[in-house]
């Protein structure tokens, strides 16, 4: 797709995902790209700092807040001591979510039991064999693979009743009872303003690399007691969104 774009003399070629922006780059050397929802350009090969990049890329760095994410784990399940996650070997964003979590589980006193998958297809049963791995609850990191069948790790973690943490907020949507992260839209926002500011005739050489800093915290409280997790009201009153059960105890659910 990245090479019809080229044949098509585009203006801009927009990349979210690092899969994305890899093949954007691999695409041309002079089309103005522009990426979000990129875990590490760096190792996309979009360049080496954010000042010193390749000229005609710029955009917003996705990497998550993993060992703020850790901390609320500990904070939440202080005993915790095994935290299981699953990873995607063949996308590089996920090996780097893995080694910055193993990074920080370390400093926290916390190992991380991690299992591969190849592809979205292995979800269900890998993460029914980490769950075999006597973990004390999932940290789920998030990649493209695991994204895409996120509701699957939900389930077995549901069936098991073990604490499932994601790795953005939309985990929560789909059965982790916590997560921390960015707010998607506000990275979209922010990519689009890079575009505009090409699109009007400054070099994306000249715009350095951004990043997120607006951490959201969105709890599933639904999820929450199925899986044995309970919250603290410090920690309620903290949360940006919250999924929970209507007062009349009917399936809907409320949203804040």
């Amino acid at each position: 797709i990245a090479q019809e774009f080229v044949t098509a003399k585009v203006d801009m070629i927009v990349a979210f995902s690092t899969p994305c922006l890899q093949a954007a780059l691999h695409a041309s050397h002079e089309i103005p790209i522009i990426f979000s929802s990129v875990a590490n350009p760096y190792l996309a090969g979009a360049g080496i700092s954010a000042e010193d990049h390749l000229s005609n890329v710029s955009g917003v760095s996705s990497r998550g807040p993993i060992k703020q994410s850790l901390n609320f784990v500990k904070e939440v399940l202080p005993e915790a001591k095994r935290i299981g996650t699953l990873w995607t070997p063949s996308e590089i964003n996920s090996e780097y979510y893995l080694d910055l979590s193993r990074e920080g589980a370390s400093e926290l006193g916390m190992e991380i039991i991690a299992v591969p998958i190849a592809n979205s297809s292995e979800v269900l049963l890998s993460t029914q064999v980490l769950i075999n791995k006597k973990i004390d609850a999932i940290y789920q990191i998030s990649d493209n693979t695991i994204n895409a069948s996120f509701e699957a790790v939900g389930k077995v973690a549901e069936e098991n009743a073990v604490p499932l943490f994601g790795g953005f907020p939309q985990h929560t949507r789909l059965g982790a009872s916590a997560a921390m992260g960015w707010d998607f839209f506000d990275m979209g926002y922010q990519a689009g303003q890079i575009a505009i500011k090409v699109k009007n005739g400054e070099n994306p050489a000249d715009i350095p690399f951004q990043y997120m800093n607006n951490v959201k915290l969105h709890l599933n409280l639904i999820a929450a007691k199925k899986q044995g997790v309970i919250f603290s009201e410090e920690i309620v009153k903290r949360a940006d969104e919250i999924l929970d059960i209507e007062e009349n105890n009917s399936s809907s659910s409320d949203v804040r």
